[in-house]
């Protein structure tokens, strides 16, 4: 028995409420016109989004690092956050029961093991949707750094599997595999993966998060890459992360030969929609459209 005392309960980012436990706006198929998972999905949200007003949608694509999007309590919709890290285990702070923290991926990369980061990856899925259920956080969605070590200088090269496309894809596929093993209800995930960042995304710079400063960073970044180097190096594994059926992308904060991730449809759409076939969001990183 995991006894947890009430302060470890509190939600990182804002420690003055407890978290929330999930609002059931389908406690069966007949509570609401959306809710019979015998329908198709699209007619499901379609019918869903109709019923929001002007101000419940615009909320819903608000950018609050903390908070999330707000719950439409009336629709029986929940608060939800679409930014969740899970690097190597799922980061939240001050929960219990506290998730596993595993090695760093350019760790567990080294060790060359596919079924190993499958497993891993299921295990912080099984995490992620107990923490869910028991009103812990709020998401579902969670994100993993695929991006190339381009140049150790950059200071996140423990977060990605190396410098190789081949080993980088490799780790994105059975990752994924693992935290959309089919293993929930009904037989659909635990939890998804959001494969960031897209793309050609290597340098922070200087400044002080959220705001930039005239000094070049992340924020303002334009990232000059040919086309050949833009094919064989920075965009495989986001490939296969459209092959596998990632439930998400997220854009990365630079610009890529003068067009700025966040409005690159000629990659977001264009490439990863319709010639890979990429079905799920595409979520921008914290404050880039701002």
């Amino acid at each position: 028995v995991i006894r947890c005392p009430a302060e470890s309960r509190l939600a990182y980012g804002d420690r003055r409420e407890k978290p929330k436990k999930p609002l059931s706006a389908c406690p069966n198929a007949t509570a609401r016109p959306w809710c019979n998972t015998a329908d198709a999905l699209d007619a499901r949200v379609r019918q869903l989004v109709s019923e929001m007003d002007v101000a419940e949608l615009a909320a819903q694509v608000s950018c609050d690092i903390f908070g999330g999007v707000p719950a439409v309590e009336r629709l029986g919709v929940n608060q939800y956050h679409f930014i969740r890290e899970n690097n190597h285990g799922l980061l939240w702070n001050n929960i219990c029961p506290s998730p596993a923290v595993f090695p760093q991926i350019i760790s567990m990369a080294a060790a060359f093991n596919k079924s190993l980061w499958t497993k891993v990856g299921e295990a912080s899925a099984v995490e992620t949707r107990v923490n869910y259920n028991i009103g812990n956080q709020n998401s579902l969605f969670t994100q993993t750094n695929f991006n190339i070590l381009v140049d150790p200088r950059w200071g996140r090269g423990q977060e990605v599997p190396g410098e190789s496309p081949d080993l980088n894809s490799q780790y994105a596929r059975a990752w994924i595999q693992g935290v959309q093993a089919p293993k929930g209800p009904h037989g659909v995930p635990l939890a998804a993966t959001y494969c960031k960042h897209f793309a050609a995304y290597s340098f922070e710079g200087a400044g002080g998060w959220p705001d930039p400063i005239p000094n070049s960073n992340r924020h303002n970044f334009n990232a000059e890459v040919t086309k050949q180097d833009l094919a064989d190096t920075h965009l495989p594994m986001f490939e296969v992360c459209a092959q596998v059926g990632a439930k998400g992308m997220m854009s990365s904060y630079n610009a890529i030969n003068g067009v700025p991730m966040a409005a690159n449809g000629a990659l977001t759409n264009d490439l990863a929609r319709d010639k890979w076939g990429f079905k799920g969001l595409v979520c921008t990183d914290c404050g880039a459209v701002e």
